[in-house]
Protein backbone atom coordinates (compact mmCIF):
# COMPACT_ATOMS: atom_id res chain seq x y z
CA UNK A 1 0.00 0.00 0.00
CA UNK A 2 2.79 2.38 0.55
CA UNK A 3 4.31 1.76 -2.62
CA UNK A 4 1.13 2.61 -4.55
CA UNK A 5 0.54 5.76 -2.17
CA UNK A 6 4.24 6.73 -3.07
CA UNK A 7 3.83 6.08 -6.88
CA UNK A 8 0.54 8.30 -6.53
CA UNK A 9 2.75 10.93 -4.88
CA UNK A 10 5.44 10.76 -7.95
CA UNK A 11 3.23 10.63 -10.39
CA UNK A 12 1.13 14.18 -9.44
CA UNK A 13 4.90 15.94 -9.25
CA UNK A 14 5.65 14.73 -12.09
CA UNK A 15 2.69 15.78 -14.13
CA UNK A 16 3.02 19.36 -12.04
CA UNK A 17 6.83 19.29 -13.24
CA UNK A 18 5.62 19.04 -16.76
CA UNK A 19 2.84 21.37 -16.61
CA UNK A 20 2.91 24.74 -18.82
CA UNK A 21 1.33 28.12 -19.69
CA UNK A 22 0.53 28.54 -23.26
CA UNK A 23 0.33 31.92 -24.49
CA UNK A 24 -1.10 32.92 -27.81
CA UNK A 25 -0.52 35.81 -29.09
CA UNK A 26 -3.17 37.32 -31.48
CA UNK A 27 -2.43 41.00 -31.30
CA UNK A 28 -1.23 43.02 -34.33
CA UNK A 29 1.95 43.50 -32.54
CA UNK A 30 4.99 41.63 -31.15
CA UNK A 31 4.33 40.81 -26.91
CA UNK A 32 6.79 40.67 -24.69
CA UNK A 33 7.82 38.10 -21.87
CA UNK A 34 9.42 38.85 -18.87
CA UNK A 35 9.08 36.08 -15.91
CA UNK A 36 9.90 36.48 -11.87
CA UNK A 37 10.47 33.88 -9.96
CA UNK A 38 9.71 34.24 -5.83
CA UNK A 39 10.05 38.30 -6.49
CA UNK A 40 13.52 37.90 -8.44
CA UNK A 41 14.99 39.25 -11.38
CA UNK A 42 13.10 39.49 -13.91
CA UNK A 43 14.37 36.40 -16.52
CA UNK A 44 14.03 36.18 -19.86
CA UNK A 45 11.86 32.48 -19.29
CA UNK A 46 13.62 30.95 -22.55
CA UNK A 47 17.25 31.73 -20.95
CA UNK A 48 16.50 32.36 -17.32
CA UNK A 49 18.80 35.63 -18.15
CA UNK A 50 18.18 37.75 -16.12
CA UNK A 51 19.97 40.67 -18.10
CA UNK A 52 18.81 39.55 -21.47
CA UNK A 53 16.20 40.38 -23.87
CA UNK A 54 13.08 39.47 -23.09
CA UNK A 55 10.87 36.83 -24.86
CA UNK A 56 9.41 38.02 -28.07
CA UNK A 57 5.99 36.83 -29.45
CA UNK A 58 5.16 37.48 -33.14
CA UNK A 59 1.80 38.30 -34.07
CA UNK A 60 -0.51 35.29 -34.50
CA UNK A 61 2.80 33.82 -32.74
CA UNK A 62 3.07 31.07 -29.51
CA UNK A 63 5.20 30.37 -26.35
CA UNK A 64 5.05 27.89 -24.14
CA UNK A 65 6.43 28.61 -20.57
CA UNK A 66 7.34 25.52 -18.28
CA UNK A 67 6.00 26.04 -14.54
CA UNK A 68 7.84 26.17 -11.69
CA UNK A 69 6.22 23.62 -8.75
CA UNK A 70 8.60 24.95 -5.72
CA UNK A 71 5.18 26.52 -4.04
CA UNK A 72 6.25 30.32 -4.28
CA UNK A 73 4.55 32.80 -6.83
CA UNK A 74 5.39 33.54 -10.14
CA UNK A 75 4.64 35.94 -12.59
CA UNK A 76 4.65 36.19 -16.10
CA UNK A 77 4.88 39.76 -16.70
CA UNK A 78 3.74 40.83 -20.37
CA UNK A 79 4.02 44.05 -22.50
CA UNK A 80 3.76 45.42 -25.89
CA UNK A 81 6.50 47.64 -25.43
CA UNK A 82 10.23 46.12 -25.45
CA UNK A 83 11.41 47.93 -22.42
CA UNK A 84 8.21 47.46 -20.12
CA UNK A 85 7.54 51.07 -19.56
CA UNK A 86 4.27 51.26 -20.92
CA UNK A 87 2.81 49.07 -18.84
CA UNK A 88 2.17 45.37 -17.80
CA UNK A 89 -0.54 42.51 -17.59
CA UNK A 90 1.00 39.95 -15.09
CA UNK A 91 -0.33 36.53 -15.31
CA UNK A 92 0.46 35.01 -11.42
CA UNK A 93 0.59 31.51 -10.39
CA UNK A 94 1.86 29.23 -7.58
CA UNK A 95 2.42 25.49 -7.30
CA UNK A 96 1.81 23.91 -4.60
CA UNK A 97 -1.34 21.95 -3.26
CA UNK A 98 -2.97 23.01 -5.87
CA UNK A 99 -2.25 25.24 -9.06
CA UNK A 100 -3.20 29.04 -8.09
CA UNK A 101 -3.52 31.61 -10.66
CA UNK A 102 -5.02 35.07 -11.51
CA UNK A 103 -4.22 38.10 -13.76
CA UNK A 104 -3.39 41.64 -12.46
CA UNK A 105 -3.65 45.02 -13.46
CA UNK A 106 -1.95 46.23 -10.30
CA UNK A 107 1.16 48.02 -11.83
CA UNK A 108 -0.10 47.89 -15.70
CA UNK A 109 0.85 51.68 -16.56
CA UNK A 110 3.60 52.32 -13.94
CA UNK A 111 4.41 51.21 -10.53
CA UNK A 112 1.79 51.47 -8.47
CA UNK A 113 -0.73 52.55 -10.75
CA UNK A 114 -3.25 50.37 -11.97
CA UNK A 115 -4.19 49.92 -15.56
CA UNK A 116 -3.54 47.27 -18.22
CA UNK A 117 -1.61 47.62 -21.88
CA UNK A 118 -4.36 44.89 -23.32
CA UNK A 119 -7.11 47.08 -21.99
CA UNK A 120 -8.56 47.28 -25.67
CA UNK A 121 -8.37 43.87 -25.97
CA UNK A 122 -9.74 40.91 -25.19
CA UNK A 123 -7.56 38.82 -22.68
CA UNK A 124 -8.68 35.39 -21.17
CA UNK A 125 -6.54 32.98 -19.05
CA UNK A 126 -8.61 29.23 -19.90
CA UNK A 127 -6.89 26.32 -17.32
CA UNK A 128 -7.56 22.83 -19.50
CA UNK A 129 -7.33 19.33 -17.78
CA UNK A 130 -9.48 17.26 -16.01
CA UNK A 131 -9.83 19.43 -13.03
CA UNK A 132 -10.70 22.44 -15.21
CA UNK A 133 -14.25 24.06 -14.88
CA UNK A 134 -14.75 22.68 -11.07
CA UNK A 135 -14.83 25.48 -8.07
CA UNK A 136 -13.20 28.39 -8.93
CA UNK A 137 -10.92 26.57 -11.24
CA UNK A 138 -12.74 28.41 -14.24
CA UNK A 139 -11.33 31.12 -16.73
CA UNK A 140 -10.45 34.34 -16.36
CA UNK A 141 -12.33 36.51 -19.29
CA UNK A 142 -11.24 40.36 -19.90
CA UNK A 143 -13.52 41.75 -22.38
CA UNK A 144 -12.10 44.93 -23.77
CA UNK A 145 -12.67 48.22 -23.17
CA UNK A 146 -13.91 47.92 -19.74
CA UNK A 147 -12.26 47.66 -16.36
CA UNK A 148 -11.62 43.50 -15.42
CA UNK A 149 -13.11 42.97 -12.14
CA UNK A 150 -11.89 39.32 -13.01
CA UNK A 151 -8.47 40.69 -12.30
CA UNK A 152 -6.44 42.41 -9.33
CA UNK A 153 -7.36 46.27 -9.39
CA UNK A 154 -6.13 46.31 -5.72
CA UNK A 155 -3.65 44.96 -3.68
CA UNK A 156 -6.71 43.90 -1.32
CA UNK A 157 -9.08 42.03 -3.74
CA UNK A 158 -9.92 38.44 -3.67
CA UNK A 159 -9.77 37.47 -7.64
CA UNK A 160 -6.92 34.10 -7.25
CA UNK A 161 -8.11 31.21 -8.47
CA UNK A 162 -7.47 27.92 -7.45
CA UNK A 163 -7.60 24.46 -9.83
CA UNK A 164 -6.88 21.14 -8.57
CA UNK A 165 -3.32 19.20 -9.37
CA UNK A 166 -4.50 17.74 -12.51
CA UNK A 167 -5.49 20.81 -14.19
CA UNK A 168 -1.64 21.42 -15.61
CA UNK A 169 -2.29 23.17 -18.76
CA UNK A 170 -2.95 27.00 -19.25
CA UNK A 171 -3.86 28.94 -21.82
CA UNK A 172 -2.78 32.68 -22.14
CA UNK A 173 -4.91 34.35 -24.75
CA UNK A 174 -4.08 37.90 -26.17
CA UNK A 175 -6.31 40.09 -27.94
CA UNK A 176 -8.80 37.75 -29.18
CA UNK A 177 -11.02 38.60 -31.49
CA UNK A 178 -14.72 38.65 -30.92
CA UNK A 179 -15.65 36.29 -33.85
CA UNK A 180 -13.07 33.85 -31.91
CA UNK A 181 -13.96 34.74 -28.36
CA UNK A 182 -17.77 33.91 -29.11
CA UNK A 183 -17.29 30.88 -30.87
CA UNK A 184 -15.95 29.29 -27.93
CA UNK A 185 -18.98 30.49 -26.24
CA UNK A 186 -17.81 32.25 -24.09
CA UNK A 187 -19.46 35.54 -23.06
CA UNK A 188 -17.70 39.15 -21.96
CA UNK A 189 -19.10 39.26 -18.80
CA UNK A 190 -16.20 39.89 -16.32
Amino acid sequence: MRTLCAFGVLLALVSLAFAAIDIQNYCGNKVYIRESHNGGCDANPDTGDCDGDPLTIAPGGQASINTIADGTGISIKISLDFDFISGILQFEYAVSDNFYFDLSDLDGISGGVVGAPFRSSNVRAVPTGPGAGSGTCKPILCPADVTCHAAYQLFDQEATKGCPDTTVFMDLDLCVAAHDWQKRGVNFTS
